[in-house]
């Protein structure tokens, strides 16, 4: 999906350099995952178990945030990070 490596791409810029060791290995791991379980992830539609790896992907998530409506994504408000 387009929308998702524009997020993950925005991320990996902004924020991972930055990032602690662990939330490094967290986000290279949900590179791995599906990008249906990733999407799920940052609409809100599921929250990961990992408390780190739920950590960056509410960060990740925020980037949608930032990036205005034209990123196309739209997340479950009762879920929301």
């Amino acid at each position: 999906m387009r929308e998702l490596d524009v997020l993950l791409c925005a991320y990996l810029e902004r924020e991972y350099d930055n990032s602690p060791g662990l939330e490094r290995v967290a986000f290279e791991s949900l590179l791995e995952l599906p990008d249906p379980v990733i999407a799920d992830y940052l609409l809100g539609a599921a929250v990961p178990a990992d408390p780190v790896l739920a950590g960056v992907t509410a960060r990740v998530a925020r980037q949608d945030a930032a990036a205005g409506p034209s990123m196309g994504l739209r997340r479950n408000p009762g879920l929301a990070p």
